[in-house]
């Protein structure tokens, strides 16, 4: 049965699609093992990046509360969790990465699925819960 609930949409998009199949495709022998260890490379590196930031905290500046203030949404005034800052919708990965001297330089596809799972993160946990 199809169905159009968004939560169903989350779960299959197009930027994991290799999350869902590779794995599967791999254990039947239709992924090479050489594409597969470059998946669980990047899978890896989202993965670090994203406890990384569950952890990070991100003080404020003056230059922060600017870009916060022009970006539509409200200054900080003590520590936050990166990941806090970042669930904001008006906020992306590159806006705070600036003011984390220990983000990584990483790919910005990475970098779309690290913000997708962390700003879409309530909606997916619910549809799972569903399931």
């Amino acid at each position: 049965m199809m169905t159009s609930r968004s939560e169903y949409r989350l779960l299959l998009r197009q930027d994991n699609a290799n999350d869902r199949l590779v794995p599967i495709g791999h254990k039947f022998g239709l992924i090479s093992d050489e594409r597969y260890q470059r998946f669980l490379e990047r899978k890896n590196i989202l993965d670090n990046e994203t406890s990384r930031i569950k952890k990070a905290t991100i003080y404020p500046c003056e230059e922060l509360n600017k870009m916060l203030e022009s970006k539509g949404t409200s200054p900080i005034t003590q520590g936050v969790k990166f990941i806090e800052l970042l669930k904001r919708p008006q906020i992306d990965y590159r806006d705070l990465a600036q003011f984390d001297e220990n983000a990584p330089s990483l790919e910005h596809d990475i970098i779309d699925k690290l913000e997708i799972n962390i700003k879409y993160e309530g909606y997916i946990k619910t549809q799972n819960r569903k399931n």
